[in-house]
């Protein structure tokens, strides 16, 4: 079995072995912002999701998508928020 040290070399003494550029600053910089702009909207989806599933539970149904969640709790009716609370009450007094 070869050492990892020992595979490298293997490799680069080959003719047919292609190397890679080195990557510049700005291309890693912008790959970073990708990867954590890539991880924001992951958690947001997953949390938008869970938000809808949870309001559909007590019958408030929304498009899917965080805008139409968004634009829908802003004129989200006191009632809904004290049925919400009322609903959580009763289920942290069960326990």
């Amino acid at each position: 079995m070869l050492t990892a040290a020992e595979a490298i070399c293997e490799a680069a003494s080959r003719r047919s072995m292609r190397f890679v550029a080195t990557k510049s600053v700005a291309q890693q910089d912008i790959q970073s912002l990708h990867r954590v702009r890539k991880r924001l909207v992951h958690n947001r989806t997953a949390l938008t999701n869970e938000i809808r599933s949870i309001l559909g539970e007590f019958g408030s149904v929304f498009s899917q998508g965080h805008r139409p969640l968004e634009e829908e709790s802003k004129v989200f009716s006191t009632e809904k928020k004290i049925l919400l609370t009322t609903g959580r009450n009763q289920t942290h007094n069960s326990i």
